[in-house]
């Protein structure tokens, strides 16, 4: 009998007019990306809110991008592997993150938040001594995929003056990352939720 009962509900949250209620689940916390354009377009927004909630940053993600130093106008490339855990998810797609990097020179403990499919990092950068050398302020846009990741950053050093909450930009730049199958190669594709 539960199941008779549930066929109808279920028809009216499927139902078209439901839209505007599903959309509202996810409101502007929903950022389509070039990759997504093309491939999710025609999503309706249950749809939508079901692959913003199926939505994870944990994994392992190779990050690359460009850095602008301002002191030296100089641009350089970079790349590294970041690993992000999720630490608690707080509704269905909003969700709290760690993460970290080791290269030669330096590791990043990375505290962020993700709202639909955008996030928000506070990276703080340490020598080998474990002494906080620098802080970047991220902010960039998961695909709906869940696998790849575009955004902005700017570094600032550690100590802010009292006045300030950051003190001056010391460099700036742009990444993109794709996440990693667990032996290292590019992660697998989802198929799309219906």
């Amino acid at each position: 009998m539960g199941v008779v009962l549930l066929s109808p509900a279920r028809r009216f949250m499927d139902d078209q007019s439901m839209d505007v209620l599903w959309a509202r689940f996810y409101g502007h916390h929903f950022h389509m990306t070039d990759q997504d354009a093309t491939r999710f377009v025609g999503l309706r927004p249950k749809q939508i809110f079901s692959r913003l909630a199926a939505l994870s940053i944990s994994g392992k993600w190779h990050v690359t991008g460009r850095v602008t130093q301002m002191e030296h106008e100089v641009e350089n490339a970079y790349g590294y592997v970041q690993f992000f855990t999720e630490r608690e998810r707080t509704s269905p797609i909003e969700s709290s993150f760690e993460g970290e990097v080791e290269d030669d020179e330096s590791a990043f403990l990375v505290e962020g938040k993700m709202v639909g499919n955008s996030l928000v990092m506070y990276e703080t950068i340490t020598n080998h001594s474990n002494v906080p050398i620098a802080v970047n302020i991220c902010s960039g846009i998961l695909s709906l995929q869940g696998s790849f990741m575009s955004g902005v950053w700017t570094q600032h050093n550690p100590n802010p003056s009292a006045s300030r909450v950051l003190s001056g930009t010391i460099s700036s730049g742009v990444f993109e990352a794709t996440k990693l199958d667990e032996a290292g190669g590019l992660a697998e594709l989802p198929p799309a939720l219906a």
